[in-house]
């Protein structure tokens, strides 16, 4: 594992490192961490479209669909320098980070000529429609069915914790095209238009007061056929696929949050004197530390082509630490901790992102259910008993 830069690699680093420093938002302009709604998304959106003007979108996507045509190490490094800048995905991580190596991967021609290019233009909006009310941790058992009738499949269903489904211009769908007896086998992935008839989104509020994830209800909504990725029945490889981006996109990145936020927090409310606090700082950049060695690990693994568990383990010490780091900024300001939006001391909502913070544990798979992928497939460990409506009659 080499995690030093060659020199092909420090030219490249240097000429992000001075766009960036030229293009990023001032700290007082930047979007607060895990930022939402129609304005926050607005401003990403012209964000994107800037990358994508200066030729920085889509580094590993083909220059026919948009992109820049080049190499997975360089990628990896505009991401380094990219957290470096304290920026991350926000409301287009779903577009960018998901559906666009989904479709590089599984997508026919059509799906990636069509779609492609306007994601990394910032012009399209993408929600994932796969958790449902008694499908989320274990996602093949999903009820939301869909029927072929003529040149178009029928949806019926409810899908639960749709990400700013309020927003999106389109999505991808998980849905049962077989027999519940199929499970994995029977379901199949689509691509969805946001503003077709026989979609109803209601808002799920939490706790911070905000609308950030929904239910959706799909009651006779029609998708044509060429909507399907992949083969029929074939969707939990593409799924699968999905989620795997996923993890490495919450796991890439501290969603905007750097040490020094926390250091100069401890500053402004005068902490830094007590011991507790500087031992609890010193835990803080330990952890940050620890990040970014295992992404650095990861960056080496996908320079060379090689696979492993690091998105997984990424994701899930990534949103473990985001949690506790929120928890230790709200601690640091005291009862002020407990303020939120105009409220909040010097504009920075701190308790907003506590309560955010959560949503990225369960995201892509909870924290419980990562535990167990690295302990069955990584450490060897026995698998969890099934339930008895899992085990197939065939098999007792």
């Amino acid at each position: 594992m080499n995690l030093r830069d060659d020199e092909r690699e420090h030219q490249l680093r240097v000429e992000i490192r001075a766009w960036l420093d030229e293009n990023v938002p001032s700290a007082s302009a930047r979007l607060a961490p895990m930022a939402s709604g129609a304005e926050a998304l607005e401003r990403m959106m012209q964000w994107q479209q800037r990358v994508f003007a200066a030729g920085w979108a889509g580094i590993t996507v083909p220059k026919r669909y948009g992109g820049r045509g080049g190499e997975v190490w360089q990628q990896n490094i505009w991401n380094e320098e990219a957290v470096r800048a304290g920026l991350s995905p926000g409301m287009l991580s779903v577009a960018l980070g998901m559906v666009v190596p989904t479709l590089l991967a599984m997508g026919s021609d059509q799906q990636k000529e069509r779609y492609i290019e306007p994601i990394l233009r910032g012009e399209a909006m993408w929600s994932q429609l796969f958790s449902e009310p008694e499908a989320g941790s274990d996602l093949a058992s999903l009820r939301t069915t869909a029927r072929r009738d003529g040149d178009t499949w029928v949806v019926q269903g409810q899908k639960v914790w749709t990400s700013e489904a309020q927003h999106a211009d389109h999505a991808i769908l998980l849905a049962r095209t077989g027999s519940t007896e199929e499970r994995h086998r029977g379901l199949t992935y689509f691509l969805v238009d946001m503003r077709s008839e026989g979609i109803e989104i209601r808002p799920l509020v939490d706790m911070s007061g905000e609308h950030h994830f929904n239910e959706v209800f799909l009651d006779g909504l029609r998708v044509p056929l060429d909507a399907v990725v992949g083969e029929v029945g074939g969707g939990w490889a593409v799924a699968t696929a999905t989620l795997n981006s996923e993890r490495a996109v919450i796991g890439g990145g501290m969603w905007g949050l750097k040490f020094s936020d926390i250091a100069e927090l401890a500053r402004s409310a005068g902490r830094t004197s007590d011991p507790a606090v500087r031992q609890t700082l010193a835990r803080v950049y330990e952890g940050y530390f620890v990040l970014e060695a295992l992404r650095l690990r990861a960056r080496s693994g996908a320079n060379s082509q090689s696979s492993g568990p690091e998105a997984a383990v990424l994701k899930l010490l990534t949103t473990l630490h985001m949690c506790w780091v929120a928890n230790v900024a709200v601690d640091l300001l005291g009862v002020a901790g407990l303020l939120t939006g105009e409220d909040a001391p010097e504009g920075d909502d701190w308790a907003r992102l506590l309560v955010r913070s959560f949503s990225l544990r369960f995201a892509g798979g909870t924290s419980e259910i990562q535990r167990n992928v690295l302990a069955e497939r990584l450490l060897g460990l026995p698998r969890d008993p099934r339930p008895l409506s899992q085990v197939s009659t065939k098999s007792v």
